[in-house]
This record gives C-alpha cells, sequence and structure tokens, in this order.
C-alpha cells in the first residue's frame, strides 16, 4: 500500500495538462510500421504519455521508488515511446515542459535476456517471489496513481487484444512504406 506521503508528490504537470499535449507526426510515424487505426494509435500515444508520468511520479517518490518494467502487453507503449524518442527535439521539450528533464529509455541488453531465462531455473522460488514483490508494487503504483480504468486497460484489455499472434499481423515492417512507394517512383 502506497504510503499517505506518496499521494501528496508535487508534480511539475498533472495528467490533465500532458492530455492537451498532440504529436501527429509521432503517431504516423507509429502507423508506418503499425497496421492500426489513428484513432487507436492515437490512444496508444495517450496512454505512452501516461507511463512516462507515472516514470516520472516514481523518480519524485525518490527511495521509495518501485521498479517500473512494460509487461508483454504494454508493448505498443514502449513502441510509440521508442517513436517518440526518435522525434529527438519533440520529445526532448515535451519532456522538459512537463517533467523539467529528460526520461531517459533503457533498452534490456542480451546478457539481461538471458538471465531473465536462465535465473528461473536456478532459483525458480525466489524468482517467482521476487517478481510477486515487484509486480505487487507496480500494480498498486498504477492502479492508485492512473486509476482503476487504466490499471485495467494496460493489465486486462491490452493482454486480450494485444497478443502475439495479433501483434505479428498488425506489424507492417521496419521500413516505411513512404519510403518504399518513393524507391518504386524512382526506379
Amino acid at each position: 500500500m502506497l504510503s499517505a506521503k506518496t499521494k501528496k508528490i508535487i508534480m511539475k504537470s498533472t495528467l490533465e495538462d500532458l492530455k492537451k499535449y498532440q504529436n501527429d507526426a509521432v503517431v504516423n510515424r507509429f502507423l508506418e510500421t503499425w497496421d492500426l487505426s489513428f484513432d487507436e494509435a492515437q490512444d496508444i500515444f495517450e496512454e505512452t504519455k501516461k507511463w512516462l508520468w507515472l516514470k516520472s511520479y516514481n523518480k519524485e517518490l525518490k527511495d521509495k521508488s518501485i521498479t517500473l518494467i512494460i509487461s508483454q502487453s504494454m508493448q505498443l507503449i514502449d513502441k510509440m515511446w521508442q517513436i517518440f524518442i526518435v522525434f529527438s527535439k519533440d520529445y526532448h521539450d515535451f519532456c522538459d515542459k512537463y517533467f523539467g528533464y529528460y526520461i531517459h529509455y533503457s533498452p534490456k541488453s542480451k546478457s539481461y535476456y538471458e538471465y531473465l531465462i536462465k535465473e528461473p531455473e536456478k532459483h525458480p522460488k525466489s524468482v517467482i517471489k521476487s517478481n510477486q514483490k515487484l509486480l505487487i508494487a507496480q500494480y498498486e503504483l498504477i492502479y492508485q496513481v492512473l486509476g482503476e480504468e487504466t490499471f485495467l486497460k494496460w493489465y486486462s484489455d491490452y493482454v486480450e487484444k494485444y497478443t502475439d499472434s495479433y501483434m505479428e499481423k498488425i506489424w507492417r515492417s521496419s521500413y516505411s512504406p513512404y519510403e518504399n512507394r518513393l524507391r518504386s517512383l524512382m526506379v
């Protein structure tokens, strides 16, 4: 359970402030790789802004901060965040305006993924206990700070919708369809 102190954190911007920020260029770039409607991509962009706000909120907790991880169901939020970062000036300005500092993206290394695969085989009980503690803390933070609607969207709706097979179906390719059309015109 989060303490009363946790609930009194003063953020530079509110979630309502972040809702005002729009960036169709980021959303359209996302759509070059993912076969979704503009409205669905726009919604994922909104959820990405919430995730970034949560990361900033969590940082303000200082010594009581929680390790936040993007689960499998939230992969499109992660992909949208990566595309937002590609628009480096926009992303930098967004972070500066709404958080007062740049929120870094930290990709995981191959060795980290290898560890995630091997560690449960070596110490299954301790890994399960550790993961449960981490996830419960994250779930409580999301539920208490972003609300039930966001919690259910990320961990129920997205689990049902964004399955591995669906993700494979909507993934276009790593090349922009616009660049491919331009290349074909130049030949």
